[in-house]
Order: C-alpha cells, then structure tokens, then sequence
C-alpha cells in the first residue's frame, strides 16, 4: 500500500506533470474556424494559460489599479463599446497575453518589470491596439487549428480549441505590419505624441518582447494618462504591493527549483520561508502542501492545501491535491467536492483517474467506468492510461 501510494503521488504530483495530457486526433479539412469562434474560444484559452502558469494573483489594490487603467484606456475611440477584462497571472514571467475576446493576461513578471504608468499603459494600450485589430484572431484561423486535433479527459471540444489557441499564443509573433498597424491605431487614440522610449531595459529581453517586433526599436507611444478619481488606486500603490511579495515569491522559485531536482526537504524549508515573508499566497501554500505529499506527511499537506484552497478556490493544482489527499485518508465526500472543483478549472487526466478511483472504492461502477475510460483515452501509453485499462479488464 506505501509503495502503491509514493508511485501514484509522484505520477499525479511532480512539478511538470500536472497539465492536461492529450491524444492526437486527425484533423479534417471540413472544420474551418472563424474570427468568431476563435474569440469564443479566448476565455477557454485565457483559463488554460491562467491555470496552467499558477493561477491568478488576487490581490484587490493590484486588480483595482488595472481594472481602472484598463477602463481609462477603453475611453479612447478605437477602444469603446468592448468588454475588455485584465487578469493577472502568479507567475513570474515577464509576459504579457492579448487574448482573443479582448482579455489581456498581465504576468507577475511584467508588473514587476515596468518603472511606471506610462510604460505599463503603453504595453497594455499597444496589446488592445491588437485585440481592437483582430490580429491574433485573424492569423489563428489561418494556422491554429489546422493541426491534430487534441481531446481533454473529458473530452471538451471546447477546452480543446481553448487549448489550441493558448499553445498558439505563446508561439505567436506579430510582423511588422501587424505592429505598425498597431502603433497606427495607438497613436491616433493619444494624439500626436511622437515616438518615445519608454521601454524599460527589463521588458526587453524575452518574453512579451520577443513577440512585438517594432518593441526593440521602442516605438510604442507615452499614454497621457487622463484624469482619475482622487479615490483611485494609484501606480505606486500597486507597484509597492506587489513589489512586497516579490521577496517571497524569488525564495518559492527556489524550492520550485529544489522540487524538481527531487530535494524535497530543501524544497519544504524554502516553501515554509516563502510563506513566511509572503503570508497567504495561494500558490506558495500550494507548493508547500504538495511537497508534503510528497514525502508522505499527508496531514501536514493537507493543512496547506486547505488553507490555500480557502485563499483562492480558483487554483486547478491546490484542490487536485487536497482531493488526492482526501482521497488517500479515505474522506471520499471531500475527495469528490475538491476532485470535481479541480475538473471544472481545468480537465486534467489525472483528475479523471483520481475520481474513477473514489468512484470504483466506493462501488459505484457506473461513474467509475467511463472515467477510466476517458483516462485510457487521454494517456493511451502512460501510467495512468494502462492502469486505467486494466481496471475496465478487471470489471469485465
């Protein structure tokens, strides 16, 4: 029973191991894709990029300051009559995402990155530019989906075209005419400001940069901020919030570090440092309960993940692994809540093994059948997938 547990945990829990894994379908040239349905399918993508990179940072000074710079931006003409929406991604990539659909992904990384309003209002106002000019969403229907098809667990046609376009996204680099498109559509909402660098050296290296051609030459226009409520959430009230979890998040990226080399007592006592110069982050707790997954303390991990469950139910890996947990201490009524909650953020193949085995324990045979059978299809020659198949063997 130990050692059944320690190689299930590890199949279930290792830092790279938890995404969706996909099966390869042929695709058929009778399944065009429109602008149309390549927006719809941007909140599905904006899902996937948000819990696959660590979820969101719910901090409300720092989700205040965006949504009112995004709202000042969405006055300007080109921008108008849009329900435009901004999110911000625990991850510390220097990154930012135009999302079909007109949602932009704002990266922990790039808010850390920029030295003002004006530099972050550029980036932003440049990526709406885009949106507003359906260029992501124009390439896509020329190149996303025109490759195999690929099926979720629970095979969701529209988390797969979701998907798509997320892994296309983060290839995607705009031409140059698409820039100065852009830039053209930029500066005739701010007027007549010129060219101006305000490109800090930090934006310019990888990440969003590497996907704005004309953003080496920094060309992007300065945003003449319009007036704000003197109520309003400042620059430097979220820049300084952020930049006091900062401290804690550079130690968490070094037990992510000491996690995958399999160190996981260093992994934990970075973990327990983190939380400590960075109280209630989700995803720090997160990867504290894990790691104590990981080395069989499943109490221990249980606290954690509960505790980052309650700070933020929206994290797909957080409730994965309080179900395993509740799972493996026989709790089966909060194995099922938090295996379910898991499923609805993200349909993961190993959420649909770990619910066919609460099912199958439980006797029922009739929702354990079928997810073994989406496991079987959705990790054909993996661990999961054969398990899975000789579990349907042995109903037989």
């Amino acid at each position: 029973m130990v050692k059944r547990f320690v190689v299930w945990m590890f199949v279930m829990f290792t830092v790279t191991a938890c995404l969706p894994q996909t099966l390869p379908h042929p695709w058929q040239k009778k399944n065009v894709t429109t602008v149309v349905q390549v927006k719809r399918a941007g909140a599905d993508a904006a899902r996937y990029l948000v819990q696959k990179h660590g979820g969101r940072l719910n901090d409300e000074t720092i989700q205040n300051y965006l949504d009112s710079l995004v709202r000042r931006l969405a006055t300007y003409e080109g921008y108008r009559n849009q329900d435009w929406q901004v999110l911000v991604v625990n991850d510390p990539a220097c990154d930012l995402l135009a999302v079909p659909g007109q949602t932009v992904l704002v990266y922990r990384g790039f808010l850390a990155a920029v030295d003002s309003e004006q530099e972050l209002a550029a980036a932003l106002g440049h990526a709406m530019a885009h949106l507003a000019l359906d260029h992501l969403a124009r390439s896509a229907t020329e190149e996303a989906f025109e490759q195999p098809i690929t099926t979720t667990a629970g095979n969701d046609s529209t988390v797969i075209r979701g998907q798509q376009l997320a892994d296309y996204m983060l290839q995607h680099h705009y031409s140059f005419e698409e820039e100065t498109q852009a830039q053209a559509l930029w500066q005739q909402q701010v007027g007549p400001m010129g060219q101006a660098a305000v490109l800090s050296a930090a934006l310019c290296r990888d990440g969003w940069i590497e996907r704005h051609p004309n953003g080496s030459a920094t060309v992007l226009p300065v945003l003449p901020p319009p007036p704000e409520p003197l109520s309003a959430v400042s620059f430097d009230d979220m820049h300084n919030v952020l930049m006091a979890l900062v401290p804690g998040y550079v130690v968490f990226e070094q037990g992510v570090e000491q996690e995958r080399l399999d160190h996981f007592p260093q992994a934990i006592g970075l973990y327990l440092q983190a939380a400590t110069q960075s109280p209630d982050q989700s995803q720090i707790l997160t990867g504290l309960g894990l790691a104590y997954l990981k080395v069989g303390e499943l109490n221990s991990a249980k606290h954690h993940l509960q505790r980052a469950v309650r700070l933020d139910g929206g994290y797909y890996r957080s409730r994965l692994g309080l179900g395993y947990v509740a799972l493996q201490l026989e709790q089966f009524g909060l194995a099922e809540k938090e295996l379910r909650a898991s499923q609805a953020l993200l349909p993961t193949v190993q959420g649909s093994y770990l619910l066919a085995e609460l099912y199958q324990r439980q006797g029922d045979w009739q929702q354990a059948e079928p997810l073994f059978q989406q496991v079987v299809d959705g990790d054909p020659h993996g661990r999961l997938g054969k398990a899975a198949r000789r579990a349907l063997q042995q109903r037989q």
